[in-house]
């Protein structure tokens, strides 16, 4: 017995079942497997029509109804992946201590011109302050390394 899905002759389905070369009122959309039997078609039976039988009249089709319906993929119940952290750049020890390192350069020198400044001023050199101060400025907010080392 061979029996095959193919395209439904009549295009009123997807596929229609075929078997052994006659076509069968089994019919298939989307998955979905129904029964449509269709007079004049192969291996589908007819209904006699005499001059006693009075002809059927035309009836708009009504969907049928699934006989398999088949249920949707169910939604993923997992978290959503979080994003992979952005790398740091690894610091070589070499780069930890001479961090550490600049940091007591200025704080040392920071120390000496601090109190070079209270020198000055107990002297009354304005301006010498100034001095102090400008450079305390550069050296802690600009980053400046002149005259550290």
């Amino acid at each position: 017995m061979t029996e095959e899905w193919a395209n439904d002759p009549t295009g009123r389905h997807a596929e229609r079942l075929r078997s052994n070369g006659a076509w069968t009122a089994s019919v298939r959309d989307h998955g979905v497997v129904n029964q449509d039997p269709v007079p004049g078609l192969g291996g589908v039976p007819t209904v006699a029509r005499g001059p006693s039988a009075p002809a059927a009249p035309d009836v708009p089709r009504v969907p049928m109804v699934a006989s398999r319906v088949e249920a949707p993929p169910a939604a993923s119940t997992a978290p959503p992946a979080r994003p992979a952290a952005a790398a740091r750049p690894s610091r070589s020890v070499g780069d930890v201590i001479g961090t550490g390192v600049s940091i007591t350069a200025r704080l040392i020198v920071t120390g000496i011109w601090g109190a070079a400044g209270v020198a000055l001023a107990a002297g009354g050199q304005w301006g010498g302050v100034a001095l102090v101060v400008a450079y305390l400025a550069y050296l802690w907010l600009l980053g400046g390394r002149w005259l550290i080392w």
